[in-house]
């Protein structure tokens, strides 16, 4: 009987879309909106002096092509357009405050 050679298994740090982030691809490239952040990714707000990382939990198509995005940080979800979010933290906003 022959012994199976243990393979290690590699882990990977990039940030990949889950599954329903395909979904929700098509739905917006087919009613003509246009995603800028899936579920689960980690993004910041703009306008928070803290820079504290948050994660996308929703998203709402709304009339004119417009989205919002569902963000929480901690146990609070807020709703901002796109232009309000950035996937790199702003460090100089952070060590200024």
């Amino acid at each position: 009987m022959e012994k199976k050679a243990n393979k290690k298994t590699k882990v990977s740090t990039e940030q990949k879309a889950p599954p329903i982030a395909n979904v929700l691809l098509g739905v917006g490239l087919s009613s003509g909106h246009k995603l800028e952040f899936m579920i689960q990714q980690t993004v910041y707000l703009k306008t928070d002096k803290e820079q504290k990382p948050r994660l996308v939990t929703g998203i709402q198509l709304r009339p004119f092509n417009s989205i919002t995005y569902g963000i929480t940080e901690g146990t609070n979800e807020t709703w901002h357009y796109g232009f309000e979010i950035s996937d790199e933290r702003d460090i100089i906003m952070a060590t200024s405050n």
